[in-house]
């Protein structure tokens, strides 16, 4: 095994004629607008210039120079900015085995500033030589095995959303005419707050699970990455809440605005949350169902519309939802109980399966 320098395996090519022309994106429109970011893909876009024509024969490593963060691109793309580098292999250089490589380094990139040239394209890495292939389908098997059972988990959740449709209808449309109240008339919307981070008594061995916006993504609440003492929480305005409330974010950066979330725990949570304590009249598994596939609308009743805006209570307040009888509205949440039985088990084999990855990568590119 030999240690070499990124640079004498892979170059790079300067993304200027790869940039999008026009933010306006469409899912008519065929080109998709790649970042090398957690948002990957942006939209697509109608440029028929200045494609990049990636492929499974002629992939690419897509690199945020800012951020170090990485992507594999095998297929054609345009890019949003300049701050995409677009990598690829020297001769007879394995770009998979790199691709890995890439994404095992724990490089420093705390800084603002562009890293390829001066400083990430200098560092060093392991290199197996002939072995190199091997490896390659070794992860590649694993990688392949987790991207699978994920798919289950998205069929799975396209089965709750198929579900909800045919007991209850389009929730923008009310076809079966159910009763139609706002959010305040079934449960009460309530805000949270954060104790102030200067003060570690608020914090420092904290047992009160809190929870901030951008945790909403985890759709089901079981544990938060932050807990306050119960002198943060009395000198804060934050309100607990009780197991099965629904959780919907009232601001956040990206996609995260107007995303539902279901607490499985008794939790608090930030200024940007706010929390439905249902009545008797909703069940949370029907409402948090409703209010994702109200999502968009959500999004457009916020305040800027699709800009900068932000929900606040009296929107959310305001906010009209569909109210079928309750009977029907249990025997959906039965329904949904038993999809996250099976959900849980795909889950599991999900996360053994990254562990063994982060083994494996560890062994081969671990300094």
């Amino acid at each position: 095994m030999l240690k070499v320098k990124i640079n004498s395996l892979l170059d790079y090519i300067q993304p200027t004629k790869y940039i999008v022309s026009s933010e306006e994106y469409s899912n008519e429109f065929n080109t998709p607008v790649l970042t090398a970011g957690d948002t990957f893909l942006l939209g697509y876009t109608n440029d028929k210039d200045g494609i990049y024509n990636a492929s499974k024969h002629n992939p690419i490593i897509l690199f945020d120079d800012f951020t170090t963060a990485i992507k594999w691109v095998d297929f054609p793309f345009k890019v949003k900015s300049s701050a995409c580098k677009i990598i690829v292999s020297k001769t007879k250089t394995n770009l998979r085995y790199c691709y890995y490589a890439m994404k095992a380094m724990n490089f420093d990139h705390s800084q603002h500033k562009r890293y390829w040239i001066s400083e990430y394209s200098e560092q060093l890495i392991n290199d197996y030589e002939d072995e190199n292939s091997k490896i390659v389908a070794e992860l590649d098997n694993i990688t392949d095995t987790i991207s699978k059972k994920e798919q289950v988990i998205l069929n799975l959740d396209e089965l709750i959303k198929s579900r909800f449709i045919e007991m209850f209808g389009d929730p923008n449309f009310n076809d079966k005419n159910w009763d139609r109240l706002q959010i305040r008339d079934i449960g009460e919307c309530v805000a949270g707050a954060t104790p102030s981070t200067k003060v570690n008594e608020y914090w420092e061995n904290g047992t009160i699970s809190w929870l901030s916006s951008g945790e909403v993504h985890k759709r089901r609440i079981y544990s938060t990455d932050s807990k306050i003492t119960q002198s943060g929480y009395d000198h804060a305005s934050t309100k607990m809440v009780p197991a099965h409330t629904v959780l919907l974010a009232m601001a956040g950066q990206g996609k995260t605005r107007g995303t539902a979330a279901m607490a499985e725990i008794p939790l608090c949570t930030n200024q940007s949350i706010c929390s439905i304590v249902n009545n008797e009249k909703i069940n949370p598994e029907y409402l948090m169902e409703y209010l994702t596939l109200e999502y968009n609308e959500l999004r457009s009743a916020s305040n800027g519309g699709e800009g900068r805006g932000g929900l606040n209570l009296k929107i959310i307040g305001d906010f009209p939802i569909n109210v079928p009888p309750i009977n029907l509205q249990n025997e959906y949440a039965e329904f949904i109980k038993q999809i996250d039985k099976s959900k849980f088990i795909v889950q599991k084999e999900i996360k053994d399966l990254q562990e063994l990855l982060d083994k494996k990568m560890d062994e081969y590119f671990g300094q």
